[in-house]
């Protein structure tokens, strides 16, 4: 059985100078500002994906809620130009039929046994809510934080970065 993952150990806390360096400025200024695609050789990504960023190889990847290097979503395949470029949102409508089968207003997680796949029954351990299904597509809205559910009761708890995580992140950018 997968040990219950811990905040603490994830991408985050465990390499805050080049995870915030490195996807804050590729999103500041690759997605919102120029809005290009982004190049990856070979990537395999399909419309739909959650995808996760990692800055020591400075790659993006499949996410998935069971894996602490994958667990942090930075976005959700837009488009895929080709099989070496695609485009990624972090906020707002892609349109994909992918998801259609769920009703519009389902709420969507990361999945902790498919990579990249989006779920509606939010895995057992580790819970990254990612979208909501839409008319047309999926509504991202991704959330930095974890909600833990209690294997025995069932019972759930979403635990955002507090201020003193996010302080302590911050100051070991600066």
């Amino acid at each position: 059985m997968e040990k219950l993952l811990d905040k603490k150990n994830s991408v985050i806390f465990q390499n805050p100078q080049e995870y915030y360096t490195d996807i804050s400025s590729i999103f500041i200024h690759k997605v919102l500002v120029e809005k290009e695609p982004f190049e990856q050789k070979n990537h395999g990504f399909s419309v739909g994906d959650a995808i996760t960023y990692d800055a020591s190889d400075n790659k993006f990847g499949l996410a998935l809620a069971k894996n602490i290097k994958k667990v942090e979503v930075a976005g959700v395949v837009e488009s895929v130009i080709d099989a070496d470029h695609f485009r990624v949102s972090t906020t707002g409508l892609v349109e994909t039929n992918r998801y259609s089968a769920f009703p519009v207003g389902t709420q969507l997680y990361l999945s902790d046994i498919n990579d990249g796949k989006l779920v509606s029954i939010a895995p057992a351990n580790v819970v990254k809510p990612v979208a909501v299904c839409a008319e047309n597509g999926i509504m991202i809205d991704i959330d930095t934080g974890w909600v833990f559910r209690d294997e025995e009761s069932g019972d759930e708890t979403y635990e955002a970065y507090t201020k003193a995580e996010l302080d302590e992140i911050i100051a070991n950018i600066w």
